[in-house]
């Protein structure tokens, strides 16, 4: 997958670029995305925020940490299905 592909899905190129370090990564806390992406802290929060109203991310809390992790592919299939309805 690449950036370009990614910002067809509706992401920018800041939440594409976290996407795809998150896709390496597997489950990461957010010290781990900021570390491999290089991005400042705030934008690294308000962008994984955006990728999971978007549903392209998701996350779970375990023992006080927040970990990041990628929806899967269905949201990706649920998007083609809605544009091919239009």
């Amino acid at each position: 997958m690449d950036i370009q592909l990614l910002k067809e899905f509706g992401m920018t190129e800041v939440e594409a670029k976290i996407y795809l370090e998150l896709l390496k990564l597997k489950k990461s806390p957010i010290g781990a995305i900021i570390k491999r992406t290089g991005l400042h802290r705030g934008t690294t929060y308000n962008s994984l925020n955006g990728l999971i109203k978007k549903g392209f991310v998701s996350f779970i809390d375990e023992d006080k940490i927040r970990y990041y992790s990628c929806s899967g592919e269905k949201i990706f299939e649920q998007i083609l299905k809605v544009q091919e309805a239009q």
